[in-house]
């Protein structure tokens, strides 16, 4: 009992965590604007707070309280106790903010609790199984090596075989391969003269580069509509109104091998997957993976929300 008192007394206060100076209201975000470190070196930023305050730091940024854990050990702790409904902040809080306003789903990235644990487990296995992935190795390897060839065509009219924006050539890679993967169609994202491959991976890039200048901005835009906020719903509307427009004509041929019965087993493979879940609503299938790491999956749950009438007879085929 004597050592548990101990070890409680000498706890230190939340406080005594050091951090950069936090200012009322704004906390550190000027830090970003006039300081060393600019919005695009926040990583470059950590770092520096790492080396000035040590493995663990407190840091305000406007309203919100940021705690870093940099020693392995202690982020293997925090994993170890955050038991089966883990609480994550959003991967993009501007990008939940705009799915509350539009009335959308959360989604994967930006949920928390049962409705995160009901989504990852009813969708993890078509997404992380050997077996399962396996499935889409050979088309999956054939559009990679579309890739390659492209780089390499690419490369061979620079005298230094550089590629100018390797980003806008993965982005394009991304979204074929997703079309095809959810869709079983081809694109041509990879084909001289694409322009709808293009216009999408220009959309994302700007909402993850407005969505990273307002986390360190001051909170305005959650008040008033800011012409960077305005920016962002723009460029969010775009890419959800091109990737919609895709999912009706999908929808339309979905329709069309349901009602015929001419679908064979290797036909919409994730897509059939996913509606057979009788415990994902389309509402809460309703995508945010797209905008972070998985665009196959966003398109998929796009799917999803268009598609209601379709879903009991596809889960009895």
């Amino acid at each position: 009992m004597s050592t548990a008192r101990a070890a409680i007394s000498s706890i230190k206060p939340f406080s005594s965590i050091p951090g950069p100076l936090s200012l009322p209201l704004v906390g550190s975000c000027l830090r970003y604007r006039f300081g060393r470190r600019g919005k695009t070196e926040y990583h470059l930023a950590l770092k520096d707070m790492h080396q000035e305050f040590g493995p663990l730091v407190k840091e305000q940024i406007g309203t919100r309280t940021i705690l870093h854990v940099f020693c392995p050990d202690d982020i293997k702790t925090v994993y170890s106790v955050e038991g089966k409904w883990p609480v994550i902040p959003p991967l993009q809080e501007t990008t939940a903010m705009y799915r509350e306003q539009k009335e959308m789903s959360l989604g994967l990235g930006n949920t928390n609790g049962e409705e995160w644990y009901k989504l990852r487990s009813n969708s993890q296995q078509r997404m992380l199984r050997p077996k399962e992935v396996a499935h889409h190795l050979p088309s999956v390897n054939r559009i990679a090596n579309e890739l390659v060839d492209r780089l390499d065509t690419l490369a061979q009219k620079d005298h230094n075989r550089e590629i100018d924006d390797l980003r806008l050539e993965v982005g394009r890679w991304s979204l074929e391969n997703a079309a095809n993967l959810v869709f079983d169609r081809r694109m041509g994202c990879l084909e001289d003269g694409d322009t709808w491959g293009k216009k999408l991976v220009e959309a994302n890039a700007t909402i993850f580069r407005l969505s990273g200048d307002l986390k360190l901005s001051l909170p305005l835009y959650k008040v008033i509509s800011t012409p960077k906020w305005k920016n962002l719903v723009s460029a969010e509307d775009q890419f959800y109104s091109e990737a919609i427009a895709l999912c009706d004509e999908a929808i339309l041929e979905f329709r069309s091998v349901l009602e015929n019965g001419s679908m064979n087993s290797k036909q919409f493979y994730f897509l059939s997957y996913l509606l057979s879940r009788e415990a994902l609503s389309l509402y809460h299938c309703f995508p945010t993976v797209f905008l972070q790491r998985h665009p196959h999956y966003y398109l998929t749950f796009i799917v999803l929300q268009h598609c209601r009438k379709f879903k009991k007879r596809s889960f009895k085929r």
